[in-house]
């Protein structure tokens, strides 16, 4: 689950649910057309920063690798951190530099 999103019930992951009725910053990087390169402006990468940057400041890596009810190994949390501050990484650059950003 991904802000309160089961992504396994959203149209384009297997389900049947509209992405109409979802309000997360993050919908434009969960909710894009399989069809084409998405592409993403520094404009909308703006509020996906900023929640990203949110999650993680509240997602400590020490707190994520203890957490009993999490299902990572030690290993796996840090590989998750890594994701996630590479990912910031990215789109910083891009709203900084103000370019486009596209994903593979």
């Amino acid at each position: 689950m991904v802000e309160g999103i089961e992504l396994g019930k959203m149209v384009g992951f297997g389900g049947e649910l509209s992405w109409d009725e979802v309000s997360s910053p993050l919908k434009p990087i969960l909710n894009f057309p399989d069809d084409g390169v998405p592409t993403f402006s520094a404009e909308q990468c703006h509020p996906v920063l900023a929640r990203l940057k949110a999650i993680q400041e509240s997602w400590p890596l020490h707190k994520l690798m203890i957490a009993e009810s999490m299902e990572f190994e030690r290993g796996e949390a840090s590989e998750v951190d890594r994701g996630l501050h590479n990912l910031i990484a990215v789109i910083d650059i891009c709203v900084e530099k103000r370019v486009d950003l596209f994903t593979i």
